[in-house]
C-alpha cells in the first residue's frame, strides 16, 4: 500500500492482508499518513526471507542454464513508472522470461517474480505471458493463489487477454499450475471489497486475535494493546 501522485495504490499483499484481517488493512492505511515505528523482524523471519530469496535466485539460474532469454527489469534507481514501462517494452519484444516484472493498472500494483512467455496470441503478437512465483512451502497456499490472480489480472490489462494459467515453483522444486479462470471471479470480488474499504476506511477499528496474526507485521502492536488493562 502506497501513495503515488496523490493516489492510493494497492498490491497483492494488501489484498492478502485484507482477507486475513481488516484491522491490519486499517493500520496499514493509517500508517501512510501517521507512520509508526515497529520492532525489527526477528531472526526466524529474516532467515525465512533469505531462504525464499535463495530459492528465487536458484530458479532464475536454472532458467538461464537452460539457455532461455531472461530479461531482468531493474529496480534500484528506477521509479514505478520507469519499471512498468520497461516491463511493457520487454513484453512487446517477446522475451521468453521477464524477471521482477512491474505491472500497474490503477489502483493495483504488482511485482511478479517471473513472467513466462506462452505461444498464445494477444495484442502483443503471437505470444502472451503467464505469471510464476517462487515460494518456499511444499504446497501452494491460498495467499499464493491470491497473489498470482492479482498478477494475472494485471498481465491481462497489458496483453489484452487474461492468462490461461498461473504457476508456483515450490520449495521442493515441484511446479504447481492453476487455471486462472477457476479463481478470477472470487479474486475480482475481493479486490472490489478492498477498494471500497480503502476509499471509506472506518474511523475506528479494533483488533481481534485471528489466524492472520502469525504473519502480520502489526501482531506485536496488537498484542501490546490486548495486554493493556481497560480503565
Amino acid at each position: 500500500m502506497q501513495i503515488l501522485d496523490g493516489r492510493l495504490l494497492l498490491s497483492a499483499s494488501d489484498l492478502v492482508n485484507f482477507l486475513g484481517c481488516r484491522h491490519a488493512t486499517y493500520l496499514d492505511q493509517r500508517d501512510l499518513t501517521n507512520p509508526e515505528e515497529l520492532p525489527a523482524h526477528d531472526a526466524a523471519t529474516l532467515l525465512i526471507f533469505e531462504k525464499g530469496l535463495e530459492h528465487e535466485k536458484r530458479y532464475l539460474a536454472s532458467l538461464k542454464a537452460r539457455g532461455l532469454n531472461v530479461v531482468e527489469v531493474p529496480g534500484e534507481g528506477f521509479d514505478i513508472a520507469e519499471r512498468t514501462e520497461l516491463t511493457r517494452e520487454t513484453m512487446r519484444a517477446g522475451s521468453e522470461v521477464i524477471y521482477q516484472a512491474a505491472l500497474v493498472a490503477a489502483p493495483w500494483l504488482g511485482y511478479a517474480d517471473f513472467l513466462e512467455r506462452v505461444e498464445e496470441a494477444s495484442v502483443l503478437g503471437e505470444w502472451s505471458y503467464e505469471a510464476l512465483d517462487t515460494k518456499l512451502p511444499r504446497k501452494a497456499k491460498p495467499e499464493h493463489v491470491i497473489q498470482l490472480a492479482s498478477y494475472s489480472t494485471l498481465i491481462g490489462s497489458e496483453q489484452g487477454r487474461t492468462p490461461v494459467q498461473m504457476h508456483v515453483q515450490l520449495g521442493n522444486n515441484q511446479r504447481v499450475s492453476l487455471r486462472v479462470a477457476d479463481f478470477i471471479h472470487y479474486h475480482s470480488i475481493a479486490q472490489r471489497r478492498l477498494e471500497t474499504f480503502a476509499q471509506q476506511p472506518p474511523e475506528v477499528s479494533t483488533a481481534e486475535p485471528c489466524n492472520h496474526c502469525r504473519i502480520c507485521r502489526w501482531s506485536s502492536r496488537c498484542e501490546a494493546d490486548w495486554a493493556t488493562p481497560i480503565t
